[in-house]
């Protein structure tokens, strides 16, 4: 059991708030959440890929009323975070990688991955965005918001030795933003993006906009 696991069941329904407080230092929710939301199209069904507890999908619910999520994760247990006001409007789908992933019964308008991609080794990655982009053509999507933390700060350093310490993840490494891009590029074809975007609300956290064009072009 890593130290987070132990702190989790020790703290019980006060893990919330301490886990809010903890994460506070590496992130700040509020601007994350602000810019994310809003690059999120207009009434979305989104499909949230490893949101975990489910911190950033109920920042984004609070802020846009006119979205639904449906998260899928590897983790028995997930939305942890998530207020049960939004009930509603989130489906939880745990224990299920997005290769296997079928409940899908209808379209997506967005597709989020948050701080997914450093915990996948390297030479795992090319094979995820492989898979996210089977599901993106299965559901007609083409937004794809991913966030992640670049390299090379302080704080970066830090979560990295909370991820490997904490979490337990000793294989945790962080993707600067060209990272991605090459990525996207190597996934989706150069041809097929119509917009690569990337912000910076509160660095070293950072977020790419991905938007594929309508209609698939040869290269």
């Amino acid at each position: 059991m890593t130290p987070g696991q132990i702190a989790r069941r020790l703290l019980g329904r006060h893990f919330e708030p301490v886990g809010h407080l903890y994460r506070r230092f590496f992130m700040d929710t509020d601007k994350m959440a602000g810019r994310i939301a809003a690059a999120i199209p207009a009434g979305a069904k989104c499909l949230d890929i490893g949101g975990g507890d489910g911190m950033i999908a109920n920042a984004l619910l609070e802020r846009r009323s006119d979205i639904s999520i449906t998260m899928i994760d590897l983790a028995a247990s997930i939305g942890g975070f998530v207020d049960p006001k939004f009930a509603g409007r989130i489906a939880l789908h745990p224990a299920t990688p997005v290769d296997a992933f079928t409940a899908n019964t209808g379209a997506f308008d967005a597709t989020l991955i948050t701080d997914v991609l450093h915990h996948i080794p390297a030479g795992f990655r090319p094979q995820f965005f492989a898979d996210v982009k089977r599901q993106m053509e299965k559901s007609g999507c083409r937004v794809l918001l991913v966030k992640e933390v670049m390299p090379g700060r302080l704080r970066s350093f830090l979560g990295v030795l909370s991820d490997k310490y904490i979490t337990g993840d000793k294989n945790v490494a962080l993707l600067a933003r060209t990272d991605i891009q090459t990525l996207a590029e190597a996934t989706f074809g150069i041809e097929n993006i119509e917009r690569f975007a990337v912000e910076v609300p509160d660095a070293p956290n950072y977020f790419a906009v991905i938007r594929l064009s309508e209609t698939p072009r040869a290269a």
